[in-house]
């Protein structure tokens, strides 16, 4: 098998193994991106990637990198939204099903509140352990998502507004998502 280590957006390094994308995984740290480009034998070290394919950046025109770094942006963000934020200490998952039963179960907290009667849930956190929590306790929760999400979209924003004011390929391959 043939696979490309991704590092900024890029091909960072190419090589050959017997093992399984699975087993690269266990082998090296879980921040390490790697994609099977067995069949895509024309792929280069150095190629961009925008997380669906590659691109050389010898054959496109500034724009389609520019384009390609866009949806870079929007896969990142999304990735970003959906894996998981912090509240009190803990991680809570904010997956599609897993924001809407948040909302769902913040709803009823917020009808409870208003009408005085006690309200608890045993909400499963993202590590699958168990976190009981009050109406505003519940509250917080859907405040704290609200939090990440925007703060999400802003960094994504700033991102996207560097990419429309570079002029330059050194300067595209610049722009990464703050840690």
């Amino acid at each position: 098998m043939r696979y490309a280590q991704i590092l900024h957006d890029k091909a960072h390094w190419i090589f050959e193994s017997e093992e399984t994308l699975a087993q690269l995984y266990e082998r090296f740290t879980s921040d390490m991106v790697f994609v099977d480009i067995t069949n895509l034998t024309e792929v280069r070290e150095g190629w961009q990637y925008d997380g669906e394919a590659f691109i050389n950046p010898h054959e496109v025109s500034f724009d389609e990198l520019k384009e390609h770094k866009r949806i870079w942006v929007n896969l990142e963000r999304e990735r970003r939204e959906q894996g998981g934020f912090l509240f009190a200490g803990k991680i809570f998952d904010s997956d599609k099903g897993s924001v809407q039963r948040l909302n769902i179960a913040a709803q009823n907290a917020l009808v409870a509140k208003v009408a005085g009667v006690p309200y608890g849930i045993n909400w499963t956190l993202a590590d699958n352990a168990k976190d009981t929590l009050d109406a505003d306790g519940m509250l917080g929760v859907a405040k704290a998502l609200a939090e990440h999400c925007s703060a999400v979209h802003a960094i994504a924003q700033q991102l996207k507004q560097a990419i429309e004011d570079a002029d330059t390929v050194e300067e595209l391959d610049s722009l990464a998502w703050p840690e």
